[in-house]
């Protein structure tokens, strides 16, 4: 694994954008995203930049791989959204597909709120018709 394939992984970690962790680590998005494509190689002042704005990053993972990506298994990072990374990484679950009952209730739902707008335009015709006869 290559310098910016950790450094992709590190903010797949964190669970944000790729601008996101740009603003993060304080390195303009446009180089990071060229680094990460590997166009440019990561430079020194964005990997010290990395290493300064994570705490608890483990700098020799980021540069040659070894050990862990964090230093402590005790993770309290934070950055100015708040965002905490102890907590595990989000996995993808995909949606269950909504089960017969529940399309059914749906329906039932959309029907009642159909007849609802349904009687509120009656009524507002009504009263438009009604309008229209003493202006007459």
């Amino acid at each position: 694994m290559t310098v910016n394939q950790r450094i992709v992984k590190i903010y797949k970690f964190l669970n944000i954008s790729p601008a996101e962790f740009s603003r993060l680590v304080d390195v303009p998005h446009s180089r990071l995203n060229n680094q990460i494509l590997g166009k440019n190689g990561v430079g020194l002042d964005t990997v010290q930049s990395i290493i300064k704005n994570i705490k608890n990053l483990n700098p020799a993972w980021l540069l040659i791989g070894e050990g862990d990506m964090w230093l402590s298994e005790n993770l309290n990072i934070q950055h100015s959204d708040n965002l905490k990374l102890d907590e595990p990484e989000p996995k993808y679950e995909k949606p269950e597909k909504p089960t017969l009952i529940e399309k059914t209730e749906l329906e039932e739902k959309r029907w009642e709120l159909a007849m609802i707008e349904i009687e509120a335009l009656r009524r507002r015709v009504e009263l438009l018709e009604k309008e229209s006869k003493r202006k007459k």
